[in-house]
């Protein structure tokens, strides 16, 4: 038989025993409740970060689509804008045709616009109309017409058409029409007409 400092001492070593246990099962829950609250508290700013500085898929598309509507509006505006300013030049080329066949007619003698341009058809009914072709604007047509007009007409009256030595109005004059006609880049002709009086 086993004798009592035998079982105290197996008694003691069992308390023992059962106090590390414990202990040691304290200590591990212990600190694996430290390090689940570890965790937690990481997650939990991972969780605050992904809110702080994150953008979810939904935002990103949200924000694509309406970079994608102000990409498309810029687009379009800039089309526009080139076909405007085309067509800018384009009348601003009709224009200055006009405006040099224009002078270069007024530079010449009265009797001589009758040669360059066809004899006037004095009736009116059908004016000549002169096909000026410009080799350096190959897209553009130029045609000069001419016409006469009635100089007692009373509602025409152009001071500069005064001859200033004798200060006596011409007895003829002239409507000359400088008419330059192009077409633009979608197919469509346009037109632009000048129109001067000549006297002599």
């Amino acid at each position: 038989m086993m004798s009592n400092f035998n079982l105290l001492v197996i008694s003691i070593l069992g308390i023992m025993a059962v106090f590390i246990y414990v202990m040691i099962k304290v200590k591990l829950d212990i600190l694996l409740l430290f390090q689940r609250e570890r965790l937690i508290l990481n997650l939990n700013k991972v969780g605050e970060m992904r809110n702080e500085k994150g953008v979810s898929i939904i935002e990103v598309m949200i924000a694509m689509t309406i970079l994608v509507i102000a990409l498309l509006a810029m687009m379009s505006m800039f089309h526009v804008g080139i076909r405007q300013t085309s067509l800018s030049g384009n009348i601003t080329t009709a224009t200055q045709l006009a405006n040099d066949k224009m002078e270069e007619i007024r530079n010449l003698p009265y009797e001589s616009i009758d040669d360059s341009y066809y004899p006037p058809n004095k009736d009116n009914q059908n004016p000549d109309s002169v096909s000026d072709p410009d080799s350096n604007f190959p897209n553009y047509e130029r045609y000069v017409t001419i016409q006469y007009v009635d100089s007692d007409i009373s509602a025409i009256s152009v001071s500069s058409a005064f001859n200033p030595e004798s200060n006596v109005p011409p007895s003829n004059l002239l409507k000359v029409s400088v008419n330059v006609i192009w077409t633009t880049d979608t197919g469509a002709r346009r037109e632009h007409k000048e129109m001067t009086l000549i006297g002599g």
